[in-house]
């Protein structure tokens, strides 16, 4: 009867710490994160962006820079065609070439 009263509380105990574990509330955001969901926005780095072209098949990437919404934007050479391109927020790459 001592063994069933003490799984009990030691049942109780455990429920109780669950219990008493906070989550963050659903629309709070990290600053981090608040940044990314900006519309446009994009958190990688320059370095990021460039190495994410360059695993695509790019070379020749120049002139990166942000433009006013905050996405990457420069020149570069896919498949022997220099062009421009722009990185969109989730990383897809829209190349335009040269005319």
């Amino acid at each position: 009867m001592r063994l069933v009263a003490l799984t009990a509380a030691a049942c109780s105990l455990f429920a109780c710490v669950a219990l008493a574990q906070e989550t963050p509330a659903a629309g709070a955001a990290t600053p981090a994160a608040a940044e990314s969901d900006l519309p446009g926005t994009t958190v990688y780095s320059e370095s990021k962006i460039r190495h994410h072209l360059e695993t695509r098949g790019y070379t020749r990437v120049r002139r990166v820079e942000k433009d006013e919404n905050g996405l990457w934007k420069g020149t570069a050479n896919k498949g022997g065609t220099l062009g421009t391109f722009n990185v969109e927020k989730m990383g897809k790459v829209n190349f335009t070439p040269a005319s």
